[in-house]
């Protein structure tokens, strides 16, 4: 894992490059740098958005807000959501929720985008919205009090 600066602009391009459908309707971002290895969080949005077109339909929709020195990117499909009881669950490694049944999958994506968030020092929360089903990922500013690359090397 290499974390390095990433600018608004690679962001924008990095959710093109996984929104191979053309789903994303609206894509509102703060201009920023955030800290993620680059390699890894086009894996976590290629995870999210092959997700939303494997159980939901477009739009999607694509929101950032900025707070403490965190940007959370907010990327919500137009579909069924997920059981309540089991969202808690679908990060897990291999668990598929209910309404999964005949989508092939493993049930990977997610606990992989969840991983590889908290392995950057962010976060990845699930959550149904009023008409789909939304992944909020939180990044850390660049050079700011929360910069993961702040205690990287850390002596013990």
């Amino acid at each position: 894992m290499t974390l390095t600066a990433i600018g608004t602009p690679e962001l924008r391009e990095l959710i093109a490059a996984a929104d191979a459908a053309g789903w994303v309707s609206e894509c509102h971002l703060p201009d920023v740098l955030i800290v993620a290895d680059r390699a890894r969080l086009a894996q976590v949005l290629d995870n999210v958005f092959g997700n939303a077109r494997k159980y939901a339909a477009p739009p999607v929709r694509v929101a950032g807000a900025l707070e403490d020195d965190l940007l959370t990117v907010q990327i919500t499909d137009h579909g069924p959501g997920v059981p309540e009881g089991e969202l808690a669950l679908v990060t897990q490694r291999h668990y598929r929720a209910a309404n999964a049944a005949g989508v092939q999958g493993q049930g990977l994506g997610l606990h992989t985008a969840y991983t590889l968030m908290d392995a950057m020092g962010g976060a990845l929360v699930v959550a149904n919205a009023a008409d789909g089903f939304s992944v909020a990922l939180t990044l850390a500013c660049a050079e700011r009090q929360h910069d993961p690359r702040r205690h990287a090397f850390k002596t013990i």
